[in-house]
């Protein structure tokens, strides 16, 4: 069984990102997206212990359905202190809201 760390919408130009979402997230401490000359930079920090697993960077134009994978971050091990990841989503979804999953 998958893992969701965390979900955030945002939309492109227009950025808003759902911050209660990560609230009270075991995995993620904080996360932010911004929207520059048609990316999205992603920043997010896991907390402490998170254990070794890949990170996959998920979008779609739905908040329940129709993720596609973006990216991954392979192998990524626990540490007795948070962590700190960047990814820049090159292509996203071009005017629509574009919801983003770390799974």
């Amino acid at each position: 069984m998958q893992k969701h760390i965390g979900i955030f919408a945002l939309l492109l130009f227009s950025l808003a990102v759902n911050s209660s979402a990560q609230g009270d997230n075991p995995y993620v401490k904080s996360f932010t997206a911004e929207a520059i000359d048609g990316k999205v930079y992603l920043n997010w920090t896991t907390r402490a212990g998170f254990t070794c697993q890949d990170i996959h960077i998920l979008v779609s134009t739905d908040s329940l359905d129709g993720y596609e994978k973006k990216g991954t971050y392979f192998g990524v091990c626990g540490d007795a202190s948070e962590k700190d990841y960047s990814y820049v989503l090159e292509e996203p979804i071009p005017n629509r809201l574009n919801f983003i999953r770390l799974e």
